[in-house]
């Protein structure tokens, strides 16, 4: 039986986390760290405070939730429907607090004595605050941070080689890797935190996000991982005259995404379609609105054996269209693919994704 990886990232960083907490639980500091603290609290300047405060609020409760709901609310925009992609951000966050509390309070690690900067982290009034170790905004940065990645990067897989931000993803992994460290060291800065605190936060974090991306990653039918199915090529094909119409497909199944479909996009690439299939045929269940739809589309009905009953061109905002006869499947595409289809061809393409 072989091993994902992130399982293999979850073996390593708990390995490398029990090694680190070893001498913290038995109350001993690694060597040297009181001198990397009192380095980091020698060079404080006022700029460099400020700096050091915006970063660390970066991690904070509240940020942390915000930029989670806000990932969750692009990927729920751009793929229409709930799926385990969306919910990653909010699940990973949230599922992080009680490894934090857990930890802290099982070690029960003091935070160092140094001098607070004045109303930084009020945060620290609580009692249970004054354990440090790991620390939770060292978690959370590599959570919140480390899922934001993931949905980039599943993205542009799902867009494909010729997307033009995809040449950004690495320039972008470099900026959150850059901020996370600078979080991370921001927390030693501000006095709040010993060196192991923050490393022990990334380890923990990164055990966490690695299991929550497992768990965002499968295919709750066939087990597939969500990166995988992005990359499948499905086509919609007109065997009648041999002609490609899509390659991009989208599976209208749920009752949301089939009541949203192309409402509120700004656009629709040539090789995208979105199919939707009814239980029987039917002229009022496969009626369709453009209504919040800014774009023309074409329409194309299909029967039960997938041939092509109806097509046409459906303008922005008119209020509804229907078959001239009753139709089970129909598909919503680009306006080109009107050239390459008649009345009478017959279509294939997969029943589901």
């Amino acid at each position: 039986m072989g091993f994902s990886r992130p399982v293999i990232v979850v073996a390593i960083s708990a390995a490398l986390f029990c090694l680190l907490s070893a001498p913290i639980a038995w109350g001993v500091n690694w060597l040297g760290e009181w001198q990397l603290v009192l380095w980091a609290t020698d060079v404080r300047r006022p700029a460099l405070t400020t700096a050091m405060q915006v970063l660390t609020f970066l991690a904070a409760a509240r940020p942390a939730l915000l930029i989670s709901a806000g990932a969750s609310a692009v990927m729920f925009w751009r793929q229409r429907r709930i799926s385990r992609p969306v919910l990653l951000p909010v699940v990973a966050l949230l599922g992080a607090v009680p490894f934090n509390l857990a930890l802290r309070a099982l070690f029960g690690r003091f935070r160092p004595g140094v001098s607070y900067v004045p109303n930084l982290i009020p945060e620290i009034r609580h009692p249970f605050q004054q354990w440090s170790y790991p620390s939770g905004h060292a978690i959370t940065s590599v959570v919140v941070y480390g899922a934001v990645i993931y949905l980039v990067w599943i993205e542009g897989a799902r867009l494909g080689p010729s997307r033009r931000f995809r040449h950004w993803r690495g320039l972008f992994l470099i900026v959150v890797m850059v901020l996370v460290g600078g979080l991370g060291f921001s927390r030693i800065y501000l006095g709040v935190h010993w060196p192991t605190d923050v490393l022990g936060g990334w380890l923990v974090g990164l055990s966490w996000l690695a299991m929550s991306i497992a768990w965002a990653s499968r295919d709750k039918v066939s087990g597939r991982s969500f990166a995988e199915r992005s990359r499948e090529v499905g086509m919609i094909r007109n065997v009648t005259r041999g002609l490609d119409i899509a390659s991009d497909l989208t599976y209208c199944n749920s009752f949301l995404r089939r009541g949203l479909g192309l409402m509120f996009r700004r656009s629709l690439r040539k090789d995208q379609a979105l199919i939707f299939k009814e239980r029987t045929e039917s002229l009022a269940a496969t009626a369709i609105t453009m209504l919040f739809v800014s774009f023309p589309v074409a329409v194309i009905w299909l029967n039960c054996d997938k041939r092509v009953v109806d097509k046409v061109l459906a303008c922005p905002w008119r209020l509804i269209y229907a078959p001239s006869h009753p139709a089970c499947y129909y598909i919503e595409a680009h306006p080109s693919v009107l050239d390459k289809v008649e009345v009478g061809d017959r279509l294939s393409f997969p029943d589901s994704a």
